[in-house]
């Protein structure tokens, strides 16, 4: 059997040498002798390369791409994912709030399984993170075609043909649990306790980036809710400004009152520039994807 175990790091220089002492000794524990690692460095700015290129001289398996800036976690990752080879892949990340050593877990169970992959135990950051958390799992799940499991992690181990299916995607901006979670495989989560490390490298506006790119690869709900909100808005104005003629031809009854106007200006225009908004978020996405651009830029291999 040949593993791959394909993992991302950015600005991982306090954590990365504890990760690969862990992994070699899950390695080890399981008796395989047949892997390869996959270490995708997104951008890191501090001395993450360095200490990977030293870990290198004594860890043959050792694959190293850096890319030539920050994509994010998902394209990262999905970039290891395609340069793997192995009949089962290992996902997971470098931080250590996912253990390597839950490999064994996931181990007894993707025989009958296409894909096995982490939940987490309880979520470990705050409660402004929990409270949106769970309101990002629950309005994905609404509104998109795919359904995920809530409270997710990137730890994941497939076989190689899930991998094959997930290299057809080509979109640039790519949100990986939904593709992961959307192709139909059989699949089984298991629950794992993930530890808190430090402060994440998810900022806040990495979050509203991964929201937006989520629900929109997923979902042409938003567009139609204002389809139907303005079909709604429209035949309601309709009718009323048929009543205001009615009684106006029948009674001599005008209507005034500057205040109602400028209200009503204001709340439509607000709402159709706020249409417009999802429109363009929509049109950006299809503008990036004829543009056929690299999701990344690899800057060095090793």
């Amino acid at each position: 059997m040949h593993l791959s175990i394909v993992t991302t790091s950015y600005n991982s220089a306090s954590t990365i040498t504890e990760f690969f002492s862990e992994l070699k000794k899950v390695i080890s524990e399981l008796n395989i002798s047949d892997y390869e690692v996959i270490v995708v460095d997104d951008g890191s700015k501090d001395e993450t390369v360095e200490i990977l290129k030293k870990i290198k001289e004594n860890f043959n398996n050792l694959k190293i791409i850096i890319l030539s800036k920050n994509y994010g976690h998902h394209k990262a990752l999905i970039t290891g994912l395609n340069e793997s080879i192995g009949k089962l892949i290992f996902l997971l990340d470098s931080d250590l709030e996912e253990n390597p050593s839950e490999l064994k877990n996931l181990f007894k169970e993707i025989e009958n399984y296409d894909f096995v992959y982490g939940i987490q135990k309880k979520r470990a950051a705050g409660l402004i993170t929990n409270f949106f958390g769970n309101i990002f799992y629950k309005l994905f799940n609404f509104v998109s075609s795919a359904e995920i499991p809530r409270n997710l992690m990137t730890m994941t181990l497939m076989k190689y043909k899930v991998k094959e299916e997930l290299d057809r995607f080509k979109e640039k901006e790519i949100f990986f649990h939904g593709i992961l979670h959307t192709i139909g495989f059989k699949k089984k989560g298991i629950i794992i306790d993930k530890t808190f490390k430090g402060k994440t490298a998810y900022t806040l506006s990495k979050k509203l980036n991964l929201f937006f790119d989520a629900i929109t690869s997923f979902s042409s709900l938003p567009l139609k809710i204002f389809f139907y909100l303005g079909l709604i808005i429209s035949s309601i104005s309709a009718v009323y400004a048929i009543y205001l003629i009615f009684r106006y031809l029948s009674f001599k009854i005008s209507v005034a009152g500057f205040t109602t106007l400028a209200v009503l200006v204001l709340f439509f225009g607000g709402l159709i520039i706020l249409g417009i908004g999802i429109l363009g978020i929509y049109i950006q996405k299809i503008f990036l994807e004829v543009k056929n651009r690299p999701r990344v830029t690899v800057k060095d291999k090793d």
